[in-house]
């Protein structure tokens, strides 16, 4: 299991990705989500809400209740926090294949209607990789809620 190099611990915990990079809006990436409203709205369904990220490329607000900002340079924070969780949600990115390394599902949050721009090459180059769980989708806030409360 790749995951166990990176967990520390098995959690009820989820890990968002709350990315500033690029445009507002954008074909590949839907319309901006508001990442701390997204945080706590999930956090009736984990006991921990971490959220995790690159400061270069993710937005900062502080940590309250369940929800823990753990932004970082150190790749490993990430990686640690990944693994521990059940759920990682984060837009279509890079970040999309965390989850092949950490042995844990993705949501792809999409704001919009489908298609999701290069999600072709997305599916291409994921089926290369271990491909243990195909990608979850969800369009909107109620979606978001909807599929973390189905974990439960």
């Amino acid at each position: 299991d790749r995951g166990d190099a990176y967990r520390t611990a098995q959690e009820n915990s989820v890990a968002i990705f709350p990315r500033r990079k690029g445009a507002k809006g954008s074909n590949n990436n839907g319309a901006e989500w508001d990442y701390e409203e997204l945080a706590h709205a999930v956090s009736p369904y984990f006991d921990k809400v971490y959220v995790v990220g690159h400061p270069a490329q993710s937005l900062h607000f502080s940590s309250k209740g369940k929800v823990e900002v753990c932004i970082s340079a150190d790749n490993s924070v990430m990686l640690e926090k990944t693994a521990n969780s059940r759920l990682i949600i984060t837009q279509h990115s890079g970040t999309t294949y965390i989850g092949e390394y950490t042995d844990t599902p993705t949501l792809i949050i999409y704001k919009g209607k489908p298609p999701i721009g290069s999600m072709g090459n997305t599916l291409y180059f994921k089926e290369h990789m271990k491909n243990t769980y195909p990608f979850s989708y969800a369009y909107d806030m109620e979606e978001v809620l909807n599929y973390c409360k189905s974990l439960t």
